[in-house]
């Protein structure tokens, strides 16, 4: 950012109007002193304070400008670079210094691990069991007997609710037909 301003800041002074770059100081009869970007008159003394540039005059400052602007950035690069190497070293010596082990050494945790290995190798693994299932894991559902019947529908014993579609045939629960035979409905 500092770079961008930088370079805008010798850009503008560039192309600065340069229309009030001579400037003159005056001593009037009376003893004033008088500013003005023309000579002194005849009666007053005084002479050139400030001249205008050359362009080889300006060009030079431009010159110098990025010259130190340059320096400035290899400055930059050079701590970024140092920090940079200093945060490797950090690194490396993170990762080549010794961990400390609660189990000993890589031999020592090596032979516990195969230990235990060959522990659960030398036991047998259970069995599994066969499942067991009873009669009533296989046996049908409960037929669906009706409870009860009121203004045009009929209740069974499992929740379901029955409509009579005329002839003695019901709509069972899923749209199906139903028939009535004793006290049980057989629905297909």
């Amino acid at each position: 950012m500092r770079h961008l301003a930088c370079c805008l800041a010798v850009s503008v002074l560039g192309i600065w109007p340069t229309a009030h770059a001579q400037v003159f100081k005056c001593k009037g009869p009376g003893g004033q002193f008088t500013y003005s970007d023309r000579p002194c008159e005849a009666r007053s003394t005084g002479g050139m304070m400030l001249r205008e540039r050359t362009y080889e005059e300006k060009m030079q400052e431009r010159q110098q400008a990025y010259d130190a602007e340059l320096r400035k950035q290899e400055r930059r690069m050079a701590e970024q670079q140092q920090a940079w190497e200093v945060q490797q070293q950090a690194l490396q010596r993170q990762a080549t210094a010794p961990v400390p082990s609660a189990g000993g050494g890589y031999a020592e945790r090596l032979a516990n691990r195969n230990a235990g290995v060959q522990s659960n190798l030398g036991r047998k693994a259970p069995k599994a069991r066969k499942p067991q299932f009873s009669d009533e894991d296989f046996s049908p559902p409960p037929a669906n007997r009706i409870t009860h019947c009121s203004g045009g529908y009929c209740y069974d014993n499992q929740g379901g609710s029955y409509h009579s579609i005329g002839n003695g045939y019901m709509a069972g629960p899923g749209g199906t037909r139903c028939t009535q035979s004793g006290g049980q409905m057989d629905c297909r």
